[in-house]
């Protein structure tokens, strides 16, 4: 009886935790994905061209990827078919697809420039460094002359108040 006592509670733990697991999933896919009418007479090729005219690579991934997410619910398998009506699909947002690297290639001149950033990033960073090198020394040697102000004013206050005793002695200050 006392096992018995102990799976419910535990059973139910678990659950609890596949219930939450299966919601953020489907938060998750839902922030990834959107509903699309598709219009009568219309196929995932011109939906994609529509989307990504100028990259035949993020074509392929959007097809690939919009056939995956209506695999259960489609029979037009094929990027060429045509939907003979307005039909629901689910696409990938262009968000999703631009985020998550799907291995289209970057062109030459994106590469060149991305070397580039981090060659400016780098020269930056190094005299970002040497600046602060010069104002750590420069501050260093702040010190050193507030220290030397610091002792010229300790050294006056003393001359100040032997004057003061001087004249308070009832002498003429000495020359």
């Amino acid at each position: 009886m006392l096992i018995k006592t102990i799976q419910l509670p535990l059973l139910l733990i678990i659950l609890i935790c596949f219930s939450l697991s299966i919601t953020q999933t489907k938060v998750a896919n839902a922030q990834e994905t959107m509903q699309w009418e598709m219009q009568p007479n219309e196929s995932l090729i011109e939906l994609a061209a529509m989307f990504y005219p100028k990259s035949a690579a993020m074509q392929r991934v959007f097809i690939a990827k919009t056939q995956q997410l209506n695999q259960e619910t489609q029979m037009y398998a094929d990027a060429n078919a045509r939907y003979p009506t307005s039909t629901q699909i689910v696409i990938p947002t262009l968000k999703s697809l631009s985020v998550r690297g799907t291995g289209v290639k970057k062109s030459k001149r994106s590469s060149k420039m991305s070397k580039q950033l981090i060659l400016d990033e780098q020269e930056l960073t190094g005299k970002k460094q040497a600046l602060d090198s010069a104002i750590a020394e420069k501050n260093a040697h702040l010190k050193v002359l507030e220290d030397k102000v610091n002792q010229l004013k300790q050294q006056l206050d003393t001359l100040s108040q032997i004057t003061i005793n001087n004249q308070s002695a009832g002498g003429a200050p000495q020359s």
